[in-house]
């Protein structure tokens, strides 16, 4: 999909709660103007735009092993269609979005608390086994019976 003025579309959590609005978000070339962004989201697209807001945002300044370095600068471009239009790519992300943070979720559910080693926060599996041991043990200990006692 790559055109020389629209790169990608911009695919985040925000750009999906705008799409709603029919608000969709790309990356662009920086030295491209509103109206080239709009013919080319028209002709790529084959929908009506409306209106294109452009930011030019700078690339983080990053360091790895003692060197500094920065990424590169870009251009954002927000694009409003006409009442009634949408693009159809932006919605099919968006629902293999969900189904992803829905594995995640139920993935995240089968495993213990979240445990931090040096300030990360890392999530360990718990064999079911080792959880139904620790649980008869912290019942016994709660009525001040032994492990045994409490079956």
């Amino acid at each position: 999909m790559r055109n020389s003025i629209v790169f990608r579309p911009l695919i985040s959590e925000k750009s999906f709660r705008l799409a709603a609005e029919r608000q969709y978000s790309f990356v662009v070339d920086r030295s491209a103007t509103a109206s080239d962004i709009a013919h080319a989201i028209e002709s790529l697209y084959s929908v009506k735009v409306t209106s294109v807001r452009t930011m030019n945002l700078s690339g983080k300044i990053t360091r790895y092993k003692g060197y500094s370095g920065r990424r590169n600068h870009w251009k954002k471009a927000m694009v409003t269609l006409a009442e009634g239009q949408s693009i159809e790519g932006f919605t099919a992300i968006a629902a293999d979005e969900d189904t992803h943070n829905h594995e995640l979720e139920t993935k995240e559910s089968k495993t213990s608390a979240p445990r931090t080693k040096r300030g990360v926060s890392t999530t360990v599996r718990v064999p079911k086994a080792q959880k139904e041991k620790a649980n008869e043990t912290s019942r016994a200990s709660s009525s001040g019976q032994s492990p045994k006692d409490v079956e």
